[in-house]
């Protein structure tokens, strides 16, 4: 175990430094030397593929691609990605930004995601709605 965890430490800072796809893609076997993430991909994979999807209905953006998933086929692809790749979180947010999205809300407990929209735009408004009374003001300001 002290192994791997030394292993995906120095994976992370090089993904961290290098910043790509390419990064994660070359180092990600070294991690994987039992094929654990390997089969898990598989059996992700497996569950995705006996799913139906239909094209959305609202717009969603893809956190891995950063891009508009505008098809089912586009999701089922970015949902396939979640596992092994880097999710591109500052493209993401400033997608949505130049898209005219300057209100965040994050539902769950804590406010980590909501401090990283402040940080990549400090005029969003940002919310976090992680109670039942959150909920009700939340619905009741709509």
């Amino acid at each position: 175990p002290e192994d791997l965890v030394g292993r995906f430490s120095r994976i992370v800072l090089a993904v961290k430094a290098h910043h790509t796809r390419q990064a994660t893609n070359m180092l990600l076997p070294h991690l994987d030397k039992n094929g654990y993430v390997l089969s898990a991909q598989n059996g992700l994979n497996e569950m995705i593929d006996s799913l139906t999807f239909h094209n959305p209905l609202i717009p969603l953006i893809g956190n891995v691609t950063a891009k508009a998933l505008k098809t089912a086929e586009d999701v089922r692809e970015e949902l396939r990605l979640q596992l092994t790749s880097c999710v591109q979180w500052n493209d993401t947010i400033k997608l949505m930004l130049h898209g005219g999205i300057n209100d965040f809300y994050e539902i769950g407990h804590g406010r980590i995601l909501s401090g990283m929209v402040k940080r990549i735009d400090r005029k969003s408004k940002v919310a976090n709605i992680d109670d039942f009374t959150s909920v009700l003001a939340y619905a009741s300001a709509s």
